[in-house]
């Protein structure tokens, strides 16, 4: 038994699931009703109206209704959303017993002490017959669920079956005699009976019904008797012309009826006293439940009609059973609460292998195309009613028709098993997802296992015989193998790293027995045949490591890895109880330590934990790797957590639903599945729903954005991702900006939580489109500096303020164009003056000076004649202002011509700062000031020191020739005048420290240069010194041994000669395709070349600008080809950045036809037309063979067009040819928070502050 809710309080009398959410109605003997989400274990509401004990409820079918009956004799009629009693129908005098909604007719039946049974029409709140004839209590009273018969129990020791096709005819037929239209459509006869009562039809009268004369309403046809006591309860078996009752007698009867006659046909013994409630097993599997006041729930097979199963409480005595429409759940009710619990596991024992689906059902290890099986599902479902296979239900859900005992093979001659047949409720083990281990059940997909191929039998049967022969032995009771209360499957593993042949290992578990098996599937050479073995042992936990070896969790929590074919290779060393096994990739695999809520990640070749972590998340469920291996998904109860390869937690949501399933999407989230809904977590974190699911399902793979699931009738069937918020994430995650723009664009998102989430993602422009006040888009526009648009907004917004603050965040930008623009349009002068002065524009700020003049601003007329220096006109504006003393004063100060024609030989001008960057009529905008790190700002044109460096943001051009000549299979070669490196610098630094180098004072120069270029990493520096000193002396001797006044002997200085010998091996290696000896030479270069830069500041700013570009090439080809079987896409992307390096044009032309070759491979035919057109643009004179290559990438653009497909989705753009890149993510840099290295200048994410540079692994980045 599963159990999944568990109460304790007061005595429930009734219970009523919902036909479709998650909610069951408990009626208290205490007078309340309450209603639970079962799943959740959550209380939702209560409802209180009845004087008295509640003893019925149940739901309708259709509308958010429900009804109650109690000792206060009153049916009321509820509506659980508006959380209110509609209507109350009296009529009866005594105790009311049961009350049920028709399925189909908008009645109500009820069963009470008065001896009657009524049916109401709930729609015009009246009494529409009164079913007498019982001369006692009447029990119960329930609706056939698809003939017009109703069955009544009663305490008069029978049970009777009445006829209601009259009274349905009179009342819900009336299309028969006229036609009452609604508009063009014919109503139904509920909604004939509802529109009738609307308008004025009275369908008790002779207007609107039908008179038979002669004929009672309700008709008693059977009565059946032989019951020594009173009948509690009485059910029709949905499927068969079968009654089954439950009677004080302790005894439950079977009964089969015709139209003229009624007959008992078995009695089922057991109980030990009355019997109170009982049902048919849900969705057609054959068991019958019962329940009794002797404390006991008894399972009965209804195939033979003999008891299967008890379970036992030891205080409490059952009152109610009930089961819901569509689920296998089952709640009952005693006398301190209620249970809900399913008699078998409903998840599917399941892996996919390709396009290969194993399944496992009752000894069986079953194969079949996982297309095939859902093109065969959806296509049952598009067959008429009345052809759809008997396995599948006429709604799509499964109806399985087959006898539980057909396939259980240890059940006994009488029926039950051989195992103990008793389990207690009261157990605290039992509390929650305990299995009942003895008890079988069909495959919820019914017949359709059949169309299924079976691999393999299990527990030891490698073939149908043996299987027979442990079935005999079972029996007799000589197996001496692992009792069949130990075959519980949990978990189904395949050996992926075996394709030789088929190696699959199950996991068996209950509470008392751990095992597992692992079947091998060898084909017999010569022959289609094969031959199957397999092998048995006891073990908690285990999964293939390898193509020939396993790791096993033993029952002592301790592992070992074994060869599969039952060898142990050797122990696993960890002193921490393991619980659990799970594979990871070759040789890897995850246990986990459920006493030291531990993961761990182990290399069973190294036999050593590479890493762990803690997670206190409860008990692990299941642990999914990504298509790339780089990432891990771990599923808890209600966690699901994403970590990389180091246990380091990237991501992690909490369910408050238990969750069933969970599957990657690629590499970007995980999708998990609980009882009502699907959800996805993202790798960066967010996390939101797809939609809501009926019933559970479980997630089998996603592809394509197509969800593969197994439902609850273990059945496949596909599910197309049609979530645009989840759509709309993942593009902005893997930076499909295109896809996110149209999904803006067709106004399918919209909401202030997606442009939160575009802002915080840094994609404002996007979040403007959404938005549609003018002031709140033009706030953004300000806040994330994208002037341009906020320009626009301006011009809507059109006022002073809006100018002003345009202005103002355009100059703290250094964009001096808007900012000109902004304050002219606001008229703010003043600040336009400053502006004027401080770029140099001494033409315009005469023309604000005259401005001043024509508004007769004098003071501002005065403070322009001080920016200009124009002291003539400042002594004239003092004079027309009445300051003539202050003018005379002024004109003798400079040497104007005063009144009495004197003058100040000695006098200057004042004269105004010069401005820190001068007007320009190219370029009048400043170099922009981006912020860096945690509250620091660095800007990139400012000089540290004698070191000028090169900018950050514009790379200068390589210096490049034309006479390359490439030769076959090689990428090219150089020519020696290729560059000419060994031109000297007339210009020089009061400090060599080549010769600080040489002299031995290491410390020294590391210190100097920790002062020009801020932290360095000194080991490295060490060892660059050591090669120098070394290069430049005849005698090697260590300079750490004496670091001053040491005589190192003839001196060999090293130059700028060195530097470019170096710098042209690297080009040599490049040509050649040595991409590793090229990076180190490049390194190499750029390490030595710290010591020339403030010496020789202009050579080594080519340089430095050659080797920055040429090592971060190198990093990302050779990067390409460690991803390129390991993440095809992230490979690709990186091959695309390569192109982008600003190379010699005979490197950056091998590198794009490379790229080409790679992108045609991959059917990215689009990125490869893109790349084509970058080729054919790209200068290839002097490269032999390069206008037959150019034909060739013709032919290739033309087929590439035609196709038009791209199988990866890249974040790279044809027009990405001056992409800056983050030098350790290698990602495109999209917003202004970088750092970057004070010596190489290269660049990198804000997030990398104080790392060490990975271009010249030398400086950190600041």
């Amino acid at each position: 038994m599963l159990i999944k809710c568990k109460t304790k309080g007061t005595r429930v009398k009734g219970l009523a699931f919902h036909p479709h959410l998650h909610f069951l109605l408990v009626s208290l003997h205490s007078g309340e009703i309450q209603l639970w989400d079962y799943l959740n274990s959550s209380l939702v509401d209560v409802f209180k109206d009845h004087d008295g004990p509640v003893r019925a409820v149940d739901f309708h079918i259709v509308q958010p209704l429900f009804v109650s009956g109690g000792d206060d004799t009153t049916i009321i009629v509820w509506d659980f959303t508006q959380r209110k009693k509609l209507f109350t129908l009296l009529g009866h005098l005594d105790y009311i017993r049961t009350v049920q909604f028709h399925e189909r007719y908008p009645w109500i039946i009820s069963s009470s002490d008065d001896q009657t049974a009524r049916i109401w029409n709930w729609q015009s709140r009246s009494c529409l017959s009164v079913l007498t004839g019982h001369n006692h209590y009447v029990m119960s009273a329930q609706f056939h669920p698809k003939k017009d018969l109703v069955i009544t129990a009663s305490l008069d020791h029978t049970a009777r079956i009445w006829d209601v096709s009259c009274l349905s005819e009179k009342t819900c037929s009336i299309q028969n005699v006229q036609s009452i239209n609604n508009g063009d459509k014919l109503l139904s006869s509920f909604q004939m009976l509802h529109e009738g009562s609307k308008s004025g039809i009275n369908f008790r009268d002779g207007s609107g019904s039908i008179e038979l004369m002669g004929i009672s309403d309700v008709i008693c046809k059977h009565i059946l008797t032989g019951h020594s006591k009173g009948v509690n309860w009485a059910i029709f078996n949905e499927d068969a012309p079968i009654v089954i009752t439950a009677s004080d007698d302790k005894t439950i009867r079977a009964w089969r009826y015709t139209s003229d006659t009624v007959w008992q046909t078995n009695i089922l013994r057991g109980h030990q006293n009355n019997v109170c409630s009982l049902i048919m097993h849900p969705n057609n599997i054959k068991y019958l439940l019962s329940v009794s006041e002797d404390h006991s729930i008894r399972v009965w097979d209804s195939s033979k009609w003999s008891l299967t199963h008890t379970f036992l409480m030891d205080n409490d005595r059952f009152w109610i059973v009930s089961k819901p429409r569509s689920s296998n759940y089952i709640a009952a009710g005693h006398d301190s609460g209620f249970i809900v619990f399913k008699l078998f596991r409903e998840r599917p024992i399941v892996t996919i292998v390709g396009d290969d689906l194993y399944y496992v059902w009752n000894d069986v290890i079953y194969i079949q195309n996982v297309d095939k099986e859902c093109s065969d599902y959806e296509n049952e479902l598009k067959l008429p009613e009345d052809v759809k296979p008997a396995y599948a239900d006429k709604s799509g859900t499964h109806r399985p028709i087959v006898d539980a005992s057909d396939l259980h093979d240890d059940i006994t001659p009488d029926g039950s098993f051989p195992n103990s047949n008793y389990h207690s409720l009261d157990n605290s083990d039992m509390a929650v997802d305990t299995p009942t281990d003895n008890l079988a059940f069909p495959s919820p997909s019914g017949d359709y296992c059949k169309s299924r191929s079976v691999v393999a039998y299990v527990m030891g049967s490698a073939d149908i015989e043996s299987l027979s022969e442990r079935f005999l032995n079972n029996l007799l009771g000589n197996s001496k193998s692992i009792p069949k209360s130990a075959i519980i499957p949990k978990v189904l593993h395949y050996n992926i790293y075996n394709t030789e042949r088929v190696c699959l290992l199950l996991v068996y578990s209950n509470k008392t027995h751990k095992s597992f098996e692992i079947l091998i599937k060898t084909p017999i050479i010569g022959t289609l045949d094969y031959k199957m073995s397999s092998q048995i042992r006891a073990g908690l936990s285990a999964c293939f490591s390898s193509k020939n070896t396993f790791v096993a969790v033993d029952t002592e929590f301790k592992a070992s890895v074994c060869a599969i074919t039952g060898e142990l290779s050797h122990k696993v060393d960890i002193s921490s109880p393991i619980d659990m096994v799970f594979p990871i990739s070759t040789n890897i695999v995850l246990f986990w330590s459920h006493k030291e809520n531990k993961l761990m990640i182990y290399n069973s070749l190294e036999n050593s934990v590479v890493v762990e972590a803690t997670s206190p998340y409860g008990k692990l469920k299941l642990v999914i790797v990504s298509k790339s291996r780089q990432l891990i998904a771990t599923v808890y109860r209600n966690f699901v957590i994403i970590y990389d390869r180091n246990l380091k937690r990237i991501a992690i949501v909490e369910s408050y639903s238990k969750i069933k399933s969970a599957a990657w999407d690629e590499n970007t989230s995980v999708i998990f599945s609980t009882s009502t809904q699907l959800h996805y977590l993202l790798v960066n974190g967010n996390t939101g729903i797809i939609q809501s699911v009926p019933n559970p399902i479980y997630l089998l793979r996603i592809a394509n954005k197509i969800m593969y699931i197994m439902g609850r009738n273990h059945r496949c069937y596909r599910l197309k991702i049609q979530s645009n918020d989840y759509a709309f994430k993942c593009a902005v995650y893997s930076n499909n900006l295109d896809v996110a723009n149209k999904l803006i664009d067709s106004m399918q998102l919209s909401g202030k939580f997606i442009i939160s989430y575009l802002i915080d993602n840094g994609h404002a422009s996007m979040a403007r489109k959404i938005i549609k006040d003018n002031k709140s888009r033009f706030e953004i526009a300000l806040k994330f500096g994208i002037l341009d648009d906020a320009v626009e907004d301006a011009q809507a917004l059109d006022t002073p303020e809006t100018w002003k603050q345009l202005g103002d965040a355009a100059l703290s930008q250094g964009n001096c164009s808007i900012a000109e623009f902004a304050y002219q349009k606001g008229k703010v002068f003043d600040k336009l003056s400053l502006l004027y002065l401080i770029t140099g524009n001494t033409s315009k700020l005469k023309k604000m000076m005259n401005i001043s003049k024509f508004r007769k601003d004098s003071s501002s007329v005065l403070r322009h004649t001080l920016y200009l220096g124009d002291m003539e006109e400042f002594a004239n504006t003092l004079k027309e202002s009445g300051y003539t003393k202050l003018s005379e004063a002024c004109q003798k100060t400079y040497g104007l011509a005063s009144g009495d024609g004197h003058s100040n030989t000695n006098a200057k001008y004042l004269t105004p700062p010069q401005p820190i960057v001068k007007y320009d009529e190219n370029s009048i905008n400043w170099p922009i000031r981006i912020k860096i790190g945690k509250n620091k700002n660095v800007d990139y044109d400012q000089i540290v020191d004698k070191f000028d460096g090169l900018d950050l943001v514009q790379y200068e051009p390589v210096i490049h020739s034309k006479s390359a000549r490439p030769e076959d299979n090689v990428w090219d070669s150089i020519d020696d005048n290729e560059l000419d490196l060994h031109e000297k610098n007339n210009q020089s630094s009061d400090v060599d420290l080549v010769e600080l180098v040489m002299e031995g004072k290491f410390i020294g120069v590391i210190e100097l240069l920790t002062k020009i270029f801020g932290d360095v990493d000194s080991e490295v520096l060490k060892v660059v010194l050591s090669y120098i000193h070394n290069t430049s002396v005849s005698n090697s001797v260590d300079p750490f041994q004496q670091l001053n006044d040491f005589n190192f002997g003839t001196k060999k200085s090293f130059g700028m000669e060195n530097i470019a010998d170096m710098i042209q091996e690297g080009f040599k290696n490049v040509t050649a395709g040595n991409f590793e000896e090229s990076l180190a030479s490049f390194r190499q270069t750029l390490q030595c070349g710290i010591l020339m830069v403030l010496k020789y500041p202009t050579e080594m700013k080519v340089y430095v600008d050659q080797c920055r570009i040429y090592i971060l090439a190198m990093i990302l080809e050779l990067e390409r080809e460690r991803l390129s079987n390991i993440d095809p896409r992230r490979s690709l992307e990186l091959a695309a950045y390569f192109t982008c390096c600003d190379m010699q044009p005979r490197h950056r032309y091998l590198a794009l036809r490379r790229t080409i070759g790679l992108m045609w491979k991959a059917q990215n035919y689009i990125s490869a037309s893109a790349l084509v057109k970058r080729l054919l643009s790209e200068d290839i004179t002097g490269i032999e063979g390069a206008k037959e290559e150019m034909t060739k990438a013709k032919r290739i653009q033309t087929l590439c067009e035609q196709k038009g497909t791209e199988a990866y989705r890249l974040d790279f753009d044809a027009g990405d040819k001056d992409l800056v890149l983050c030098t350790l993510s290698f990602t495109k840099i999209k917003s202004s928070s970088i750092v970057q290295c004070k010596y190489c200048k290269s660049i990198a994410l804000e997030k990398f502050y104080g790392e060490i540079c990975n271009i010249c692994q030398i400086c950190t980045l600041t």
